[in-house]
């Protein structure tokens, strides 16, 4: 067999199988990597040329496809065939339980997954059941082969060469959201959003149930991970990545779009003033105004920063509140460590700036406080997992 394939790990924990057959091979590989900032354009570029050097100059690196069968068996469930050839390139998850290979002759993806990923990709499956059908602002992989065994699942992705529909994020949120819309009082949708309440949650439910008392909400598609990593905006956009797609609120994946990314780098307060800015206030007005709620903006707004302050965790059903009011003096976290951008299990992850004051680094470990010395101000933030005692 030929030695055509290179492992490499990336900085989130995902693991790429590059296909180094030719230079087509290598760009079809390569798709799995997504630029949005000219840091991320040169990373990307270097990698192609660390793959072209490899293939022509340092071959003792490259392994062949038995080998790469053998190690999807090592890394993931041992009784799944993949399905691979010398013509395709593999994604594994950080999780190592969803695998994705994508199949450069057809241009198609084979989802695999297991584990914990396993509802999630059988939600993703059905979401793109509901979206079988034509889009006027978006575009939508076809699937087919969808097969459900004991311990995992599967499905194929074909793409074809879409042509570009719109530019305007608000109305490709709108028209996903519209999908398929149904009504709920507010009541019924504080409990069936929270089903473990905490005193924090309480003061909150009481603040807008005496406010909104038999409101009734509009609920309708909400991918919940609607950000620019995941899509295509060079095909019309092409939208994907339905794992966590469930009916929520409007306004979500809009305003999601333009925050999530900013999180990791910006202050609460810098998000806040963006939200408040002209130039998202126009596309929120224009969202609302088309599905005819423009006077209940405030609410949807506020609910939109009330649960980004929650976190909640699916597999128990706890509810965690970050409150930044009620902590001690020499509370590091609370000073130099940003609010939780995601939970898994007990385990919280945030960022914070690599330029941490003085004043605090002295209850650091050493390997950290050499690192801070070596990083500047441009330097990425550093991401931080730490559970709460």
């Amino acid at each position: 067999m030929k030695e055509i394939y290179l492992i490499k790990k990336g900085n989130n924990g995902a693991t790429y199988i590059f296909n180094t057959k030719d230079i087509n091979s290598i760009l079809y590989s390569l798709k799995y990597y997504k630029t949005f900032t000219f840091r991320q354009y040169l990373v990307k570029n270097f990698l192609f040329s660390n793959l072209i050097i490899t293939k022509y100059f340092t071959k003792a690196k490259l392994i062949d496809l038995s080998t790469v069968r053998k190690y999807l068996k090592e890394n993931t469930l041992e009784n799944i065939d993949f399905q691979v050839n010398d013509d395709c390139s593999i994604l594994i998850s950080p999780t190592k339980d969803k695998i994705i290979v994508h199949n450069h002759i057809e241009n198609s993806f084979d989802k695999y997954a297991f584990g914990k990923s396993l509802d999630g990709v059988k939600n993703e499956s059905s979401v793109y059941e509901l979206l079988d059908k034509k889009h006027t602002t978006f575009n939508i992989s076809k699937i087919s082969d969808f097969k459900l065994y004991e311990n995992h699942c599967k499905f194929k992705l074909s793409n074809k060469l879409f042509r570009t529909k719109s530019d305007d994020i608000s109305k490709v949120a709108l028209e996903f959201f519209e999908v398929k819309t149904s009504n709920m009082k507010i009541e019924d949708y504080f409990e069936s959003r929270f089903l473990d309440k905490n005193s924090d949650l309480d003061k909150y439910y009481k603040f807008f149930l005496e406010r909104y008392t038999n409101k009734t909400l509009i609920l309708g598609l909400v991918h919940k991970d609607f950000k620019p990593w995941n899509m295509d905006l060079t095909q019309g956009p092409l939208i994907y990545d339905f794992e966590e797609t469930t009916f929520a609120l409007p306004l979500e994946d809009l305003i999601n779009y333009y925050v999530d990314p900013m999180i990791s780098t910006n202050s609460e307060e810098s998000i806040l003033e963006f939200i408040n800015s002209k130039t998202l206030q126009i596309q929120i007005n224009n969202y609302l105004k088309d599905i005819r709620i423009l006077e209940d903006k405030e609410f949807y707004i506020s609910q939109y920063l009330f649960e980004r302050a929650y976190f909640w965790d699916k597999r128990t059903d706890i509810v965690f509140a970050w409150d930044t009011a009620n902590v001690y003096e020499d509370a590091i976290v609370h000073e130099i460590i940003r609010q939780p951008i995601a939970v898994y299990g007990d385990t919280f992850f945030s960022t914070c700036s690599p330029q941490i004051p003085e004043e605090y680094r002295k209850n650091l470990s050493p390997k950290i406080k050499s690192l801070l010395e070596c990083s500047k101000e441009s330097d990425n933030p550093i991401v931080v997992a730490y559970t709460l005692k």
